[in-house]
Protein backbone atom coordinates (compact mmCIF):
# COMPACT_ATOMS: atom_id res chain seq x y z
CA UNK A 1 0.00 0.00 0.00
CA UNK A 2 3.06 2.72 -0.01
CA UNK A 3 4.08 3.88 -3.17
CA UNK A 4 7.83 4.03 -3.05
CA UNK A 5 8.08 4.40 -7.04
CA UNK A 6 5.93 7.89 -7.02
CA UNK A 7 8.22 11.08 -8.16
CA UNK A 8 5.43 13.68 -8.24
CA UNK A 9 6.66 16.55 -5.28
CA UNK A 10 3.94 15.74 -2.86
CA UNK A 11 4.58 11.39 -3.29
CA UNK A 12 5.00 9.10 -0.28
CA UNK A 13 8.75 7.98 -1.22
CA UNK A 14 9.53 11.47 -0.30
CA UNK A 15 8.67 10.78 3.70
CA UNK A 16 11.19 8.15 3.77
CA UNK A 17 15.07 9.45 5.11
CA UNK A 18 16.34 7.40 2.74
CA UNK A 19 14.82 8.84 -0.05
CA UNK A 20 14.82 12.73 1.48
CA UNK A 21 16.98 15.57 1.73
CA UNK A 22 16.97 15.03 5.26
CA UNK A 23 18.45 11.79 5.13
CA UNK A 24 21.36 13.18 3.00
CA UNK A 25 24.67 15.19 3.83
CA UNK A 26 23.25 18.63 1.98
CA UNK A 27 21.62 22.05 2.07
CA UNK A 28 18.13 21.97 3.36
CA UNK A 29 16.38 25.39 2.93
CA UNK A 30 13.44 26.28 5.01
CA UNK A 31 13.08 23.04 6.74
CA UNK A 32 11.93 22.08 3.63
CA UNK A 33 12.00 18.75 0.88
CA UNK A 34 14.20 19.80 -2.32
CA UNK A 35 12.03 20.18 -5.29
CA UNK A 36 11.96 16.54 -7.44
CA UNK A 37 11.83 18.34 -10.79
CA UNK A 38 14.92 20.07 -9.70
CA UNK A 39 17.97 18.86 -11.65
CA UNK A 40 21.52 19.60 -9.88
CA UNK A 41 24.53 19.59 -12.49
CA UNK A 42 28.02 19.59 -12.10
CA UNK A 43 29.31 23.37 -13.23
CA UNK A 44 32.61 22.50 -13.47
CA UNK A 45 35.63 20.21 -12.31
CA UNK A 46 39.03 20.69 -11.75
CA UNK A 47 41.62 17.46 -11.73
CA UNK A 48 45.00 17.92 -10.30
CA UNK A 49 46.90 17.39 -7.22
CA UNK A 50 44.05 19.45 -5.40
CA UNK A 51 41.05 18.49 -7.35
CA UNK A 52 37.68 20.51 -7.20
CA UNK A 53 34.04 19.91 -8.22
CA UNK A 54 31.69 22.50 -8.51
CA UNK A 55 27.59 22.13 -8.73
CA UNK A 56 25.03 24.31 -9.29
CA UNK A 57 22.34 23.25 -6.64
CA UNK A 58 19.55 26.02 -7.56
CA UNK A 59 17.55 24.26 -9.14
CA UNK A 60 17.06 21.92 -5.66
CA UNK A 61 15.15 24.95 -4.33
CA UNK A 62 12.84 26.07 -6.06
CA UNK A 63 11.47 29.60 -5.25
CA UNK A 64 13.51 29.49 -1.63
CA UNK A 65 16.66 30.95 -2.76
CA UNK A 66 17.59 33.18 -5.63
CA UNK A 67 20.98 31.32 -6.03
CA UNK A 68 23.06 28.00 -4.30
CA UNK A 69 26.44 26.52 -5.01
CA UNK A 70 27.92 23.73 -3.78
CA UNK A 71 32.08 23.29 -4.52
CA UNK A 72 34.30 20.10 -3.10
CA UNK A 73 38.01 21.01 -2.98
CA UNK A 74 40.36 18.64 -1.49
CA UNK A 75 43.40 20.88 -0.25
CA UNK A 76 45.41 17.69 1.59
CA UNK A 77 45.22 13.86 1.51
CA UNK A 78 43.28 13.74 4.55
CA UNK A 79 41.08 16.95 3.74
CA UNK A 80 38.11 18.11 2.26
CA UNK A 81 37.05 21.32 2.23
CA UNK A 82 33.19 22.45 1.53
CA UNK A 83 32.28 25.91 0.42
CA UNK A 84 28.39 26.28 -0.16
CA UNK A 85 27.34 30.07 -1.68
CA UNK A 86 23.65 31.14 -1.02
CA UNK A 87 22.15 34.17 -2.57
CA UNK A 88 18.91 34.44 -0.55
CA UNK A 89 15.55 36.03 -1.68
CA UNK A 90 12.27 36.75 0.96
CA UNK A 91 11.17 33.39 0.76
CA UNK A 92 14.43 32.59 2.57
CA UNK A 93 13.64 31.93 6.19
CA UNK A 94 16.57 29.14 7.03
CA UNK A 95 19.43 27.74 5.57
CA UNK A 96 20.66 24.29 7.16
CA UNK A 97 23.95 22.77 6.54
CA UNK A 98 23.68 18.78 7.10
CA UNK A 99 25.84 15.66 7.79
CA UNK A 100 24.68 12.14 8.19
CA UNK A 101 27.10 10.12 10.39
CA UNK A 102 26.74 6.79 12.10
CA UNK A 103 30.17 7.77 14.03
CA UNK A 104 30.34 9.14 17.75
CA UNK A 105 30.18 12.85 17.79
CA UNK A 106 31.56 15.17 20.23
CA UNK A 107 30.79 18.93 20.07
CA UNK A 108 34.31 20.97 20.58
CA UNK A 109 34.71 24.47 19.91
CA UNK A 110 34.30 25.65 16.39
CA UNK A 111 32.71 22.06 15.04
CA UNK A 112 32.71 18.50 16.03
CA UNK A 113 35.10 15.56 15.96
CA UNK A 114 33.26 12.48 14.66
CA UNK A 115 34.79 8.93 15.86
CA UNK A 116 34.45 5.63 14.66
CA UNK A 117 36.64 2.03 14.88
CA UNK A 118 39.69 3.89 16.45
CA UNK A 119 39.73 6.72 13.91
CA UNK A 120 38.99 10.27 13.96
CA UNK A 121 37.60 13.31 11.62
CA UNK A 122 37.02 16.93 12.62
CA UNK A 123 34.72 18.97 10.78
CA UNK A 124 35.18 22.51 11.43
CA UNK A 125 32.69 25.36 10.69
CA UNK A 126 35.15 27.66 9.42
CA UNK A 127 32.76 30.38 8.12
CA UNK A 128 31.04 30.86 11.29
CA UNK A 129 32.33 28.73 14.04
CA UNK A 130 30.67 30.70 16.55
CA UNK A 131 27.56 28.16 15.68
CA UNK A 132 26.64 25.12 18.27
CA UNK A 133 25.59 22.59 15.53
CA UNK A 134 22.79 20.26 16.62
CA UNK A 135 22.80 16.62 16.68
CA UNK A 136 19.46 15.33 15.57
CA UNK A 137 19.52 11.26 16.80
CA UNK A 138 17.87 9.35 13.39
CA UNK A 139 17.81 5.61 15.19
CA UNK A 140 15.71 4.59 14.96
CA UNK A 141 14.35 6.39 11.66
CA UNK A 142 11.32 8.39 11.81
CA UNK A 143 9.33 6.54 9.68
CA UNK A 144 8.63 2.38 10.67
CA UNK A 145 9.55 1.81 6.80
CA UNK A 146 12.30 3.92 6.76
CA UNK A 147 15.69 1.59 6.58
CA UNK A 148 17.18 1.33 10.32
CA UNK A 149 20.77 2.10 9.56
CA UNK A 150 22.38 1.61 13.24
CA UNK A 151 23.53 4.73 15.36
CA UNK A 152 22.46 7.34 12.67
CA UNK A 153 22.62 11.01 13.42
CA UNK A 154 22.55 14.35 11.29
CA UNK A 155 25.02 17.22 12.07
CA UNK A 156 23.02 20.29 11.55
CA UNK A 157 24.18 24.03 11.45
CA UNK A 158 21.66 25.82 10.70
CA UNK A 159 21.68 29.44 9.87
CA UNK A 160 18.77 32.10 10.10
CA UNK A 161 18.58 34.19 6.89
CA UNK A 162 19.45 37.38 8.94
CA UNK A 163 22.55 35.98 9.08
CA UNK A 164 23.24 37.15 5.44
CA UNK A 165 22.16 40.40 5.94
CA UNK A 166 23.58 41.43 2.28
CA UNK A 167 21.69 38.87 0.46
CA UNK A 168 24.62 36.86 0.09
CA UNK A 169 26.54 34.03 1.99
CA UNK A 170 29.32 31.69 2.27
CA UNK A 171 29.27 28.38 4.40
CA UNK A 172 32.25 26.98 4.30
CA UNK A 173 32.95 23.46 6.41
CA UNK A 174 36.57 21.71 6.44
CA UNK A 175 36.58 18.11 7.17
CA UNK A 176 39.84 16.57 8.56
CA UNK A 177 40.93 13.17 9.38
CA UNK A 178 43.80 11.53 10.75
Amino acid sequence: GFNLWGRCQNCQRWTLLTKNNYGHSTLTVNDSLHRTEGMVELAEFVPGSKPQASFDMTPAFGNMLKMASRRFEKPGPRSLLVEDQVEINTNTKTITWQLLTQAEVEIVNGGVVLKQSGKELKLYNLSHPELTPAIVDLDPPPLELDRQIDNLKRIEFKYPASMFADGTGNIRVMLTGD
